[in-house]
């Protein structure tokens, strides 16, 4: 009798087992499916990488400006997916933040200490050769605008030779290309405002038939970029020399 009672509960038993069986595997499985982490995909190779915005802080006291630790934050510098350096407008404006604005020699040495931080070896060199570059262009450019003796209103002649002066030391120090890509947006705006103040000058330009608000907006840019293109880059470090 006992061993039917046995033989009767076994099929119960059996089931029971595979039911938890079975339990155990569907719950296992919605749990791996529910689980799992969701795969990140890996993002396209583009041709710029933004490495201005590294995590590792810059030690130094802030400037001001609207710098931090000694540097412009809101500009990146570019490099290609080779991680070779684009030189573009933006990567001037880094420098400029030191250059501009840091004095002489500890300026570029704040500068080539940011590079080497923030950039791979290879591009931090390039970087850094530019840099100093840049750097003895700055105080050849305003060398030589001092020698220039300009006036209160420059000569239109002179203003011609003294554009063409300072783009020809542009691009020996600088390098053609580098020197497009800086300042050819500057000097497109120079030889147009050269052009209006000759065509005024000879009687030329035609004669406004109203002065709007845009044209009274034309003529005060041109009016700026006349003056920018006869004032020194740092103007500081020319009075300091001259006070020695």
């Amino acid at each position: 009798m006992a061993y039917q009672a046995n033989n009767k509960r076994w099929p119960v038993m059996l089931a029971a087992a595979a039911g938890g069986i079975l339990g155990a595997t569907a719950l296992f499985w919605g749990r791996s499916s529910g689980d799992a982490p969701t795969t990140v995909p890996t993002p396209s190779p583009t041709m710029a990488v933004s490495v201005a915005a590294s995590p590792v802080p810059l030690r130094g006291a802030s400037l001001p400006g609207g710098r931090a630790n000694g540097f412009d934050t809101s500009s990146d510098i570019a490099l290609t997916d080779n991680q070779e350096l684009i030189a573009d407008s933006a990567l001037r404006k880094v420098m400029d933040s030191y250059l501009l604005g840091g004095g002489d020699r500890g300026g570029l040495q704040a500068l080539l200490d940011y590079l080497n931080r923030r950039l791979p070896a290879s591009a931090a060199r390039e970087a850094g050769r530019l840099a100093t570059s840049y750097h003895a262009y700055l105080s050849a450019h305003d060398e030589l605008l001092a020698v220039q003796n300009f006036g209160a209103t420059p000569d239109l002649n002179r203003l011609i030779g003294w554009q063409r002066q300072r783009q020809q030391l542009r691009d020996r120090m600088l390098g053609e290309k580098v020197s497009q890509e800086w300042f050819g947006t500057e000097e497109a705006y120079l030889t147009q405002a050269l052009e209006e103040l000759g065509q005024r000058r000879d009687g030329t330009a035609p004669p406004p038939t109203s002065v709007d608000e845009d044209q009274a907006k034309h003529d005060q840019h041109m009016r700026q970029v006349l003056q920018d293109a006869v004032v020194p880059l740092r103007p500081n470090t020319m009075e300091t020399r001259r006070a020695d």
